[in-house]
């Protein structure tokens, strides 16, 4: 004949800690623990317990907790809008504007990645008045090339004029010696 396997009850150590100190007799009975769980539990005494420092706080000092806590973030978020104020008043926007120093745009970047665990991409990028297509042209151009407008990679397109080519350019059309020369001759 087999035997049905009895389930093992679980308590919490909360409980057990409360049982130990207190003898709570009137929560033992209305939970109906077994009279030799309770023996067991005031003879070995309460047992050790890894737990976070929030579950050791009574309610009230939870409460304090969490009204601090609102309050530090209701004053951050005026902050966060006064300053969104003062860039929408200075008409400051990345989406009209360039920005052509790499270490600006590093800078950018940089911040972006910050406030990612915190806020999805679509509302740093409406935050920041940056287009996604601008702030995605960047995020390949730091992986690849570098983030000046500038750059000294390899030509992309056969039309693109190199940076030493520009420089001959410029110095052909300011040139005294070829004034005598349209510039559209000069362009060929």
């Amino acid at each position: 004949m087999a035997h049905a396997l009895q389930q093992r009850r679980v308590y919490d150590h909360r409980l057990r800690d409360q049982v130990c100190k207190a003898g709570a007799v009137a929560t033992v009975h209305r939970l109906a623990i077994p009279r030799s769980t309770v023996a067991t539990w005031r003879s070995r005494g309460p047992r050790p317990v890894v737990t976070l420092a929030a579950f050791d706080q009574d309610r009230e000092e939870l409460v304090a907790r969490i009204e601090k806590l609102e309050a530090r973030a209701g004053s951050l978020a005026a902050v966060v809008r006064l300053l969104l104020a003062l860039l929408r008043v200075s008409g400051f926007r990345l989406a009209g504007g360039r920005l052509p120093d790499g270490a600006a745009k590093a800078t950018i970047l940089g911040a972006v990645d910050r406030a990612l665990p915190a806020l999805p991409l679509g509302g740093i990028l409406h935050v920041l008045g940056l287009p996604a297509s601008r702030y995605h042209a960047w995020r390949r151009a730091a992986v690849g090339c570098g983030l000046e407008d500038r750059s000294a990679c390899p030509r992309i397109s056969p039309q693109q004029v190199g940076v030493a080519e520009g420089a001959t350019i410029k110095d052909m059309v300011l040139d005294p010696a070829l004034r005598h020369m349209p510039v559209r001759t000069l362009s060929r």
